[in-house]
């Protein structure tokens, strides 16, 4: 499986590297430019992993590049520069469908550190169940809090960017998303395919807004409020705004969809409304 992790404004303080370093794997890091690389290189980074985009700034501009790089078909693993470990539902329940997190001896079963090789073996399962249900985009959980992990598989719901699993097909992702690519592809994702998947058993180290990267939380707002305002617009019905404690009311959306029947509706609706025209 090819491991990307794209990176910008870290050559001083990549975590991700490290962990699949000590696990002997190789991955390779994506930078912007020419300016980038010499940075990371100088920092000590192995110019051999390194592979330069030459596109504009934007995760979606990268994340389209790594998406060219795969063959029809091919699935490969992206994840975020500043992930530290990941961890896992511990292997005596990990095959279970549903755990009861009612049970306070198995919510500390949930969290679990694991080795990068540990994951790749996960994500290799992971990967069948995708192609089992024909979902292109795949991610894990974005807490670490098991009372709301407690189903292991779902293929309604948001993929967060920190770490997915992407299957090349026929949709590429849309440069008109400049700080909220992981709201875009989902929704390109639902629209096409009309599923999604996320492994809740699985959950990446998880810092947001962190400086360097796509910037602060202040750093991204004007593009998140201009992300949220195209996809709402985009998709139609798709989206809802959501109220965050200490965020902008129009920089945060949800999906509101539970099940597949209800994305299966809303896609022949937006088929039917871009017919017309």
């Amino acid at each position: 499986m090819k491991i990307y992790i794209p990176s910008y404004g870290r050559a001083d303080n990549l975590l991700t590297t490290k962990y699949f370093e000590q696990s002997g794997l190789d991955y390779t890091l994506v930078l912007h430019n020419e300016e980038q690389k010499k940075e990371y290189v100088k920092c000590g980074a192995n110019p051999e992993n390194i592979l330069v985009a030459n596109v504009p700034y934007g995760m979606s501009n990268i994340m389209h590049f790594i998406v060219d790089q795969l063959e029809e078909g091919e699935w490969a693993l992206k994840i975020d520069d500043n992930v530290k470990f990941c961890t896992a539902v511990e292997d005596e329940l990990y095959d279970c469908d549903v755990i009861d997190t009612s049970d306070t001896l198995k919510q500390k079963q949930f969290n679990k550190h694991i080795t990068a090789n540990e994951l790749i073996k996960k994500l290799e399962d992971t990967q069948r169940k995708a192609e089992l249900v024909n979902a292109h985009y795949v991610g894990f959980a974005t807490t670490n809090n098991a009372y709301f992990r407690s189903k292991k598989y779902r293929q309604v719901g948001y993929v967060l960017g920190k770490m997915t699993l992407l299957k090349k097909g026929k949709i590429n992702f849309d440069s008109n998303v400049l700080r909220m690519d992981d709201y875009g592809y989902t929704a390109q994702n639902l629209f096409a395919y009309g599923t999604v998947l996320i492994n809740n058993y699985i959950c990446p180290d998880s810092k947001h807004y962190q400086k360097g990267g796509c910037g602060t939380y202040d750093e991204r707002l004007p593009y998140k409020i201009k992300d949220c305002n195209y996809l709402m617009q985009k998709y139609p019905g798709l989206f809802r705004y959501k109220k965050k404690a200490g965020k902008h009311p129009l920089a945060e959306v949800q999906i509101r969809f539970t099940n597949t029947q209800q994305v299966d509706e809303w896609r022949t609706k937006l088929q039917i409304m871009r017919k017309r025209s």
